[in-house]
């Protein structure tokens, strides 16, 4: 028996209650059991929840892994089918522009007006067409992560000298000339050569396209703009653009005046310049009124420091001609399956007395004819019918006869894969087809 005394102090009662031992001894077990069933069922259900969240994680890890597999095969497949396109369309294009290169120059019989007409309509479609595959193929590899940005100091005279070379080379007017307004010739910026050049060219074909019917106004200048900049202007005296149009303009595939006039193009030359600009640690911006043309300013990094890079050239460059090699026969061995390349190549270093050309038609009979008698110089495709030019290099290498003969690759592989494989591989230049014989020409004069 237990007991226990009450008080209430408002009643002035005191109350004495008795408790059966055994009943509080049945209510305290009671109480036991429910606590310790009421912890196992909390206990149970933590662990059913723990197994559940551990299959779960463990099923998300792998849809993961699955996801990033198949968006791995993707890419992959991806860079296949760009690589693969690339090469197909520029192995036409190759005989197209180089043989209407070879024509045009002469060398081949003379042209009258008429011809020579038609001719320049071939090679300009021919140029506006690779143009077309440079640019989808740039702004795919921008988009999927697969291109990379090299800055250094270089010289911006002779980056905006090529690109007007280029541009003016393609030109259906062959009258048709850029102004040119360099403020220094030993002008620096921080940039990635190759792209800067491909930007340039952009902006200097869509001028003209936009720009007057005659071609006329198209000009480039370059001056320092505040102490950490340097800009980039390119003008065309066309009709301007429309104030609505401006936001979009940079949009890929939105052609600026495909509504009504006769403009070739995808419409992504823009979006890829301003990408590529903004990759460079610069910006693009658009200055155009109705009626008085339009003017794209580029800014760009200009270097931190006075020292130069082994890749800056400070002479200036205002005419680009083709050095020739003299006092000797330098013989170049052309492994290449393709027979219109060939001729085409052979008609090429045919303007330079001093070189001499033999051509292979595979691998093997390449490696027998440089081992029989060494050339100076080796013009080596890739995709060779028998072994690819990879394998021939390395056999050329591990020869003793031809271990030190440089080695040029001339291939339509022309992704930035395929260019930083070909180098590290061992190969002395990489020449994407098509090439113009001025490239050719400088490329062996590098060489030998």
């Amino acid at each position: 028996m237990l007991g226990a005394w009450l008080w209430d102090k408002e009643l002035n009662i005191g109350l004495i209650a008795k408790i059966e031992e055994g009943e509080v001894l049945e209510h305290f077990t009671q109480t036991k059991t429910i606590v310790g069933r009421t912890l196992i069922i909390i206990l149970a259900m933590a662990v059913i929840f723990y197994v559940v969240l551990t299959m779960s994680r463990k099923k998300f890890e792998k849809s993961l892994i699955k996801a990033k597999e198949s968006a791995e095969r993707s890419d992959s497949a991806k860079t296949l089918f760009l690589s693969s396109m690339s090469h197909e369309f520029r192995t036409p294009l190759t005989a197209i522009i180089g043989f209407s290169e070879q024509i045009g120059s002469g060398n081949l019989g003379p042209l009258n007006s008429v011809q020579k007409d038609a001719l320049s309509r071939i090679e300009a479609s021919g140029m506006h067409l690779l143009g077309l595959i440079n640019n989808v193929l740039e702004y795919v590899r921008f988009e999927s992560g697969q291109a990379e940005i090299t800055l250094e100091k270089i010289n911006l005279c002779i980056s905006i000298m090529e690109a007007v070379c280029e541009v003016e080379q393609s030109l259906e007017n062959k009258n048709t000339q850029i102004k040119v307004d360099v403020e220094c010739e030993d002008l620096a910026v921080m940039a990635d050569r190759y792209y800067l050049t491909q930007i340039l060219i952009i902006l200097l074909s869509n001028a003209i396209k936009h720009g007057a019917p005659s071609g006329e106004g198209v000009a480039i200048s370059s001056r320092q703009h505040g102490e950490k900049l340097v800009r980039i202007s390119v003008a065309d005296s066309g009709p301007g653009i429309p104030v609505e149009k401006i936001k979009s303009m940079f949009a890929p595939f939105e052609r600026m005046g495909k509504e009504g006039l006769n403009i070739k193009g995808l419409g992504i030359g823009l979006a890829l310049a301003k990408k590529l600009t903004e990759m460079m640690g610069g910006k693009i911006q658009v200055d155009t009124k109705m009626g008085q043309g339009t003017i794209f300013n580029i800014d760009l990094p200009s270097p931190k420091t006075d020292s130069v890079s082994s890749s800056f050239q400070s002479a200036p460059v205002t005419n680009i001609r083709r050095r020739t090699i003299k006092g000797r026969t330098i013989t170049v061995l052309y492994v290449e399956d393709d027979p219109d390349f060939i001729e085409m190549v052979k008609q090429m270093l045919s303007e330079n007395q001093d070189l001499k050309m033999i051509s292979a038609t595979t691998g093997g009979e390449g490696l027998l004819k440089a081992k029989t008698c060494p050339p100076d110089l080796i013009l080596l495709d890739i995709g060779l019918p028998d072994i690819d030019g990879y394998e021939v290099l390395r056999r050329l290498k591990t020869q003793p006869e031809t271990s030190s003969v440089p080695v040029i690759a001339l291939t339509a592989r022309a992704m930035a894969n395929d260019v930083s494989a070909g180098l590290d591989a061992g190969f002395s230049l990489y020449l994407t087809k098509p090439v113009y014989s001025r490239d050719l020409h400088s490329a062996i004069q590098k060489c030998v």
